[in-house]
C-alpha cells in the first residue's frame, strides 16, 4: 500500500471550478447538476444535457512528466482540452472567455489557491495554446446545431498533491 495520494487534474480543475462564482452561474449552482463533465459526451446526448444551459466537456490530450537523474518527478504538465458547448455561439464564445480566464487564475501546484498575486510563469502555470470554434449539426443533436469553443491548455500539476 502506498502513501502517495492522487487527484487527478481534471478533478482538480473540476473542484476549483465549482468555487468560482463566474463558473457556477455559467454551468449551474448546484453542485450535483454542475454541467462540467471529466469525460467526451456520447453526441446525443449533448442537445438533451444543453437543455440545462451551456456545458464543459474536459480530457486530458496528453501528458509530459517531468524527470531528473533520480527517476520521474512529482509534476506532470498535461494538455487540457475544455470544449465549452451552447446552442448559440455567442453564449459559447462569452463562457469560452470566463473558463479562460478562470484558468489564469488556478494553480495545481500549490495549496493556497487564490491568495495572492502572480509575479512569474512559475507561479502562474496556466497556458493557453489554443482555441478552436466549430460546431455540431443535427438530427444528431436534437434542437439544432451545437456550438463548441474548444480551449487548449498546458497545466503544471504537481502528481503528490491534492487539494
Amino acid at each position: 500500500m502506498s502513501n502517495f495520494s492522487y487527484m487527478s487534474p481534471e478533478l482538480k480543475i473540476r473542484t476549483l471550478a465549482l468555487a468560482d462564482d463566474t463558473m457556477l452561474s455559467d454551468f449551474g449552482e448546484d453542485p450535483t447538476t454542475f454541467r462540467w463533465y471529466d469525460r467526451q459526451l456520447v453526441q446525443n446526448e449533448i442537445g438533451k444535457l444543453l437543455k440545462a444551459g451551456a456545458c464543459a466537456r474536459v480530457r486530458r490530450i496528453s501528458t509530459i512528466r517531468e524527470t531528473n537523474q533520480s527517476g520521474i518527478m512529482n509534476i506532470s504538465r498535461p494538455r487540457i482540452q475544455i470544449d465549452v458547448l451552447d446552442r448559440e455561439a455567442e453564449t459559447a464564445r462569452v463562457i469560452a472567455n470566463d473558463v479562460i480566464l478562470f484558468m489564469m487564475k488556478i494553480d495545481l501546484c500549490s495549496l493556497g489557491q487564490f491568495q495572492s498575486p502572480y509575479v512569474g510563469p512559475r507561479q502562474k502555470p496556466v497556458m493557453l495554446l489554443n482555441q478552436l470554434a466549430r460546431m455540431i449539426t443535427g438530427p444528431q443533436s436534437p434542437g439544432g446545431p451545437v456550438y463548441i469553443e474548444t480551449l487548449d491548455f498546458r497545466v503544471a500539476n504537481r502528481e503528490d498533491q491534492t487539494l
